[in-house]
């Protein structure tokens, strides 16, 4: 019997995620002690900024149109990765995968670590799509996931570095 480990729910885009970064700004005190960056923004500004991104979609934004959990999953079989359907709640596909690292859900593109690797599966489908190595001599710090963008940042001595 498998159990869950790990879930990860996609259906936020860019502009919900934008949303919830600037609310969590709401909470930092409005000007910056440390150097003179004068006001961090008024409520006016924010409202601007945030009515300059993309609308919220009332639909999941990954590539199969429904709401998607994706779960990392253990037991006696090995390590997999499934999709579970959370609309019709069944499970739409699951695929050997040792997982290193958390799972990150774009629109059409899964990424997760594996080892010295980061590597992109099909949301619909979970083949592997492409598998890139972290630089030689660099450890991978972290990795996230903005539409189909994978943005990581590896570490190399006291050097952090990042690329897409």
């Amino acid at each position: 019997m498998s159990a869950v480990m790990n879930p990860v729910v996609t259906g936020w885009n860019g502009a919900a995620r934008r949303a919830l970064a600037w609310s969590a700004l709401m909470l930092v005190p409005l000007s910056c002690a440390s150097a003179d960056l004068g006001p961090a923004g008024s409520p006016q500004d924010i409202a601007a900024a945030l009515g300059r991104g993309r609308p919220v979609s009332p639909r999941p934004v990954n590539e199969a149109g429904r709401p998607l959990a994706y779960l990392a999953l253990g037991g006696t079989g090995g390590a997999r990765l499934a999709a579970f359907d959370l609309g019709q709640s069944k499970v739409l596909w699951s695929v050997s995968a040792p997982l290193t690292g958390r799972v990150v859900a774009g629109a059409s593109v899964l990424v997760h670590a594996h080892g010295p690797f980061l590597v992109g599966r099909e949301v619909n489908s979970g083949a592997e799509r492409w598998r890139s190595p972290v630089p030689t001599g660099e450890i991978l710090v972290g990795y996230a996931i903005d539409d189909d963008t994978v943005f990581f940042v590896a570490r190399k001595g006291n050097e952090l570095r990042g690329g897409q």
